[in-house]
């Protein structure tokens, strides 16, 4: 588990890499996982496939020569049968009749013959020669030798002829001319026994075919047999496996050769890869873990420019960013205050605007004359809104033109007549029937400004415009919209007051009439 760093600013812990190239060793493991494994897989299944293809191929092979060698002793044998069946055509059941072959005609001929007997359909003996007779058959015995005989009985019309040889007499037609290898052998089978005397014990197969069993050396071999039926032998060749497989061993160890310097190559190219990447990264993770310690004076060297350089290239331009707002943070929080400050002024004076205009309307209300209640008016407004000055204006009959009909304070400078299309901003105000602003920037130095507004608030019953309150704020700020808002919102409490005044003037001299 990785160390921990503690912040002086905050007592949560700041988690470290533990061991440094952790990533790269992670991303190097799972490459030579992802490139070993497939190799490893694929270079099994290739030597299996290959072995078990040398194992097919070598048993084909093998069963050839088992079916070629039995094909030669059965031709061997008839050409044999044919030679002895006309000598005993022609000697009938006299051995040394005239026109006769002697013996030792045939011994020329056949030099491992040992006697031959021809037989009728009842196993009774029409003729022979040597001493087949008294020879026992290959019996199945372990011990046999060279010298050991070998009966073989070819089928014929009404009978057989029995032919005996000396086993060493069929070494030229068992001697593997074809050989696969040093190991091969081929052996001779009758009655379960087998020639040559080196094979002692043999597993017989059945029939034609091939298979892989233990010798009686104990050695591992393929074997593949022949049989002739009629003759009751058969031909049995066999390899041992070592060298079928020898091959096969070669190609696994230059298969494991190939994957291991593939797997180096890979290991080298992948770590220099790797490095490329990681090193930015670990760069990268030591420079932020110095900006959690505070130490905020961090650049990292830009080596690339793929997404890790422009990374790094954003990480550092934070650094010097995030360095920056730390080095102007008590300037910034003197604004931020000053700011908050001004927020505050606003809301009181907000404030007092929304408790001078309930002041403004308790007075007005009481007022009945309209001199008296304009006069009113304009001084309470000037006063508890703080303005510089208020004027109301009212439209005389006709509508062509508005008059001043109350000013605080009474020096203010507002024009007596209000003619229609002048364009200021009391005409604007009156022709539209909306409030107007007109905003005006007095610059007395370098250092020192302010904000002249003069704003006429139409005074309206209904779709009828009466006049026009107008007023001169000096504040730096100007006027605001909600002030706007709480202007307007008085306008219509004259403009009833008004009205009300106005009545309660017509109803008074109306009953002085009446009086």
């Amino acid at each position: 588990m990785g160390a921990e760093l503690r912040n002086d600013t905050n007592s949560r812990p700041i988690p470290t890499t533990g061991m440094r190239g952790g990533l790269g060793r992670t991303l190097l493991t799972a490459f030579l996982i992802l490139t070993i494994l497939p190799l490893a897989l694929v270079g099994w299944y290739a030597v299996r496939q290959n072995y078990i293809n040398l194992q097919q191929e070598a048993g084909n092979k093998l069963q050839a020569i088992a079916v070629l060698k039995a094909h030669e002793l059965q031709l061997w044998l008839e050409d044999r049968g044919t030679l002895f069946s006309s000598a005993a055509e022609m000697c009938g059941a006299v051995e040394n009749a005239p026109g006769c072959s002697s013996w030792e005609h045939f011994q020329e001929q056949d030099p491992g013959l040992v006697g031959a007997i021809l037989l009728d359909g009842n196993d009774k003996m029409l003729w022979s020669v040597g001493t087949c007779a008294e020879t026992p058959n290959l019996d199945g015995d372990l011990g046999i030798t060279s010298d050991a005989l070998v009966k073989v009985a070819l089928p014929r019309d009404e009978g057989a002829l029995l032919l005996c040889h000396r086993l060493s007499a069929l070494s030229e037609v068992l001697s593997s001319d074809a050989s696969l290898g040093d190991t091969t052998h081929i052996y001779l089978i009758q009655n379960g026994a087998s020639w040559p005397e080196a094979f002692s014990e043999q597993r017989r197969l059945a029939g034609t075919g091939t298979a892989q069993y233990i010798n009686q050396l104990d050695v591992p071999v393929i074997g593949a047999y022949a049989s002739l039926p009629d003759l009751d032998l058969g031909i049995l060749v066999e390899q041992e496996r070592t060298e079928i497989v020898t091959s096969s061993d070669r190609i696994a160890a230059m298969l494991i050769a190939v994957i291991l310097g593939v797997v180096l190559v890979a290991t080298f190219i992948a770590s220099v890869v790797i490095r490329s990447i990681t090193r930015p990264v670990i760069w990268l993770t030591e420079s932020a873990l110095e900006m959690a310690e505070g130490n905020l004076d961090q650049h990292v060297m830009v080596t690339s420019k793929d997404e890790i350089g422009i990374l790094t290239y954003v990480f550092n331009k934070m650094a010097a960013e995030l360095k920056s707002l730390y080095d102007d943070l008590e300037d910034k929080v003197v604004k931020r205050t000053r700011m908050l400050q001004q927020v505050n002024y606003q809301i009181q004076r907000r404030a007092l605007h929304l408790e001078a205009s309930l002041e403004v309307s308790r007075a007005i209300t009481s007022v009945r004359d309209p001199v008296a209640l304009l006069t009113e008016v304009a001084n309470l407004i000037c006063a508890r809104f703080l303005y510089a000055s208020v004027a109301v204006y009212l439209l005389e009959p006709g509508g062509g033109q508005a008059r001043l009909h109350a000013i605080s304070p009474s020096s203010a400078d507002w024009p007596e007549v209000v003619h229609a299309g002048d364009g200021s901003v009391l005409e604007r105000a009156l022709r539209k029937a909306a409030p107007q602003v007109q905003m005006q920037q007095l610059v007395q130095s370098a250092w020192y400004q302010r904000s002249v507004a003069r704003v006429a608030i139409p005074l309206k019953m209904g779709p009828r415009v009466l006049g026009a309150l107008a007023v001169l704020s000096t504040e730096r700020e100007g006027v605001q919209e909600d002030e706007l808002k709480v202007l307007a919102h008085l306008a219509n409490q004259v403009s009833i007051a008004l009205e009300n005044a106005r009545a309660y003037e017509r109803e008074r001299m109306a009953a002085q009439q009446l009086e």
